[in-house]
């Protein structure tokens, strides 16, 4: 169900597949944001009946929130279902476990309009377990464009929640490639190959609380298997653009890589 009058310049993109205990504070922290100018997507992916009543209950009236359901399920899908049907010129990620800052879509709409060459906008996050509770802090602060360049043949720099990015670039790429891990990953080496002038840039500001628990796709039984995943990317990269960087991506742990590449400016 959609409000078709409405002509955002931000669309902010959240797919679900399960309502849980952390859905209505998700929802509720982009509802409440300081910047104005943006609709909502909930992309109901493969929702049980129950999940999508309870969704469209408490959300269908509100102007700003596009309700969307699909039998279809995945991650990719839903995100690029949900950048086919936005309005905006931006597409801000979100997931139905987080919690976005009140000022972090004013923040990052701001960076992409005082900057035509910057396409894709993230920041930093604080952890946050299932009780919302301050667990601990992202690995590094700002990272500039040259950074970005550096550390991304080495390791996922770029944290997805944060992400806001020009709609036009996800098209140009064809979207997201769909696969059940990496996604993010994939998208940004496609953006450094296919799409070179496009910047990147992470901003210091704690914008997004990132939740922690044992139902994520990225909890740590997961976490072999998605670097697994990563070091085929970088495969793929290496054998692309020749770059040796990538082959020293796979090796090299992120840790060291963060050392090495993130303080330089």
């Amino acid at each position: 169900m959609q409000h078709d009058l409405y002509s955002p310049r931000v669309s902010v993109i959240l797919p679900v597949h399960r309502v849980d205990q952390f859905f209505t504070a998700a929802v509720d922290s982009i509802l409440s944001q300081s910047y104005t100018d943006f609709e909502l997507l909930i992309i109901a992916n493969g929702c049980s009946d129950s999940d999508f009543k309870f969704i469209t209950q408490n959300y269908a009236d509100n102007q700003q929130v596009n309700i969307v359901c699909t039998e279809m399920k995945g991650l990719p899908f839903a995100l690029n279902l949900g950048t086919h049907l936005a309005k905006g010129i931006y597409i801000a990620r979100m997931d139905a476990d987080d919690i976005s800052s009140s000022d972090r879509l004013a923040k990052q709409a701001a960076e992409l309009d005082n900057d035509p060459d910057l396409g894709i906008v993230s920041s930093c996050y604080s952890y946050i377990d299932a009780s919302g509770q301050v667990t601990g802090q992202a690995e590094f602060s700002a990272l500039s464009h040259a950074q970005h360049l550096r550390l991304l043949p080495f390791m996922c720099c770029v944290a997805h929640p944060t992400v806001m990015i020009r709609k036009d670039i996800l098209q140009q790429l064809g979207g997201y490639s769909f696969g059940r891990y990496s996604e993010d990953y994939d998208l940004w080496l496609r953006v450094l190959r296919e799409s070179p002038d496009t910047k990147f840039l992470r901003l210091p500001n704690k914008l997004l609380f990132y939740r922690r628990h044992g139902n994520q796709a990225t909890s740590g039984s997961n976490m072999k298997t998605i670097r697994i995943f990563n070091a085929s990317l970088k495969i793929r990269e290496f054998l692309f653009s020749k770059r040796i960087s990538f082959l020293f991506g796979i090796i090299i742990p992120a840790r060291i890589s963060i050392r090495l590449f993130a303080q330089q400016s």
